[in-house]
């Protein structure tokens, strides 16, 4: 090459082995994240949403473990689903208003909306759906769609209901609101993790689901590292998160779990001691 033809240096061969070829092209790993958010820093998301829209939007998946596609399951009216009628919202609202000391509420998110077609029970606090009742009184558009979440923009989506990607846009526009925040007040923000510019709507899901794994484990009172496929633990939290108990993944869906446990004890930790 030049620098060896100008210079007088050894000629340099800058070439990959043809048998290590194969582990440069999977060599593609980017950047490790922390998966897990904080409580608290789950409710800063929330804090920073600009419409009730948005916040009912992320708090879905981080204190109730939905999909961003999932977000299109909430309706308003009974309906009707995997053989049986459901409660919709309204009459969780009546059940609200008729129980004031009634602290959670259950409702069924139907076969259609699951990634893998199976159903499952969503446990929705007072305050989430207080909050949900709130945006179906004072903000919603009037529409005639059923599902509660709907479109609020200017063009002809408005009234209709919200897109499959919703909920992974609406974090994309609160996790880089957030960010420009502590980079621009980091003292105000001292005792809150770092945000990576990668994490997305789908960590939100996953720091339910840790949630739900480590207070499992607690109340069991078993190390989290001992947790095998066939534990309670781990079949109650794959129940709760809509996941297949016997699927080829399972053994790799406990240890992101297990893993997410040591990310969560360790992160406050680190928030405790600053």
């Amino acid at each position: 090459n030049w620098l060896s033809y100008f210079f007088d240096t050894p000629y340099k061969k800058i070439f990959i082995y043809s048998e290590n070829r194969e582990i440069v092209r999977s060599n593609n790993k980017s950047k490790l994240i922390i998966k897990y958010l904080l409580p608290a820093t789950r409710e800063l998301l929330y804090r920073n949403c600009s419409t009730l829209l948005s916040e009912i939007t992320l708090r879905n998946g981080g204190e109730l473990g939905c999909r961003t596609r999932e977000n299109q399951g909430f309706y308003l009216e009974d309906f009707k689903a995997d053989g049986s009628t459901h409660k919709g919202l309204l009459s969780l609202f009546k059940d609200m208003a008729d129980n004031p000391d009634k602290e959670e509420f259950e409702y069924h998110l139907a076969s259609f909306h699951e990634k893998y077609g199976s159903k499952r029970k969503l446990y929705i606090e007072r305050n989430h759906l207080a909050l949900m009742k709130r945006y179906y009184d004072l903000e919603r558009p009037k529409t005639e769609c059923n599902q509660l979440l709907v479109s609020n923009s200017s063009n002809s989506s408005r009234g209709k209901v919200v897109s499959k990607r919703f909920g992974s846009d609406v974090f994309a526009y609160v996790l880089k609101k957030v960010r420009k925040l502590m980079q621009e007040n980091p003292e105000a923000y001292s005792g809150y993790q770092e945000l990576d510019k990668a994490l997305s709507y789908h960590h939100l899901r996953h720091s339910f689901g840790t949630d739900i794994f480590y207070e499992g484990c607690q109340k069991a009172r078993k190390s989290y590292e001992s947790i095998t496929t066939e534990s309670a633990v781990y079949i109650e939290t794959a129940r709760r998160l809509g996941h297949k108990v016997d699927s080829k993944y399972s053994n790799q869906t406990t240890k992101v779990y297990i893993h997410a446990c040591g990310q969560r004890q360790q992160l406050l930790k680190d928030v405790v001691h600053g």
